[in-house]
């Protein structure tokens, strides 16, 4: 999860780049308790903004604390397990879809509001302009039970060169 926060609206070089300065930080292990022992300062200073900071400082606190279940969250059909994700501050849909789709791997999660899915299904179907979410969600119904592999088509899709 806290991986899923360095990635929100930063390219995915970015958000690498970041991710490997925190993991140095963090040595020997990516744990809550061990973000913990770090100040505002240490964490910012691996690339985070001071909100990204906070989200992670409060991601962290909910596991400490027990409120994020991870039994009852792997127990619980996406749509409950997207809605308790999202309570936690700095945890919008997308950023619960993509931990539920890569961290669980969940096979029907379809984060339609990430613009490289949006670009790889205009790509795919050759639209003159990217669907919105609403719009990509409906044209992906067909692939349920199996939309995470699809939009994991259409990352890869989104990031081919040899289409442009």
């Amino acid at each position: 999860m806290l991986q899923a926060i360095v990635g929100q609206q930063i390219s995915t070089k970015a958000a690498a780049s970041v991710w490997k300065r925190l993991v140095e930080l963090l040595e020997p292990e990516v744990t809550a308790h061990q973000l913990n022992t770090f100040t505002r300062e240490e964490i910012q200073a691996c690339g985070l903004s001071w909100r990204k900071v906070d989200y992670a400082l409060g991601l962290s606190a909910a596991i400490v604390s027990g409120q994020l279940d991870f039994d009852l969250l792997e127990q619980s059909d996406d749509d409950a397990a997207t809605k308790m994700i999202t309570t936690l501050k700095g945890f919008g849909p997308w950023s619960a879809e993509i931990y539920l789709m890569f961290a669980e791997g969940r096979r029907d999660i379809c984060p339609s509001a990430d613009l490289a899915i949006q670009i790889g299904y205009q790509r795919l179907k050759n639209l003159k302009e990217k669907p919105t979410a609403k719009e990509l969600i409906t044209f992906l119904e067909p692939w349920r039970p199996h939309r995470s592999a699809g939009c994991l088509f259409l990352w890869h899709l989104y990031g081919s060169t040899s289409l442009d």
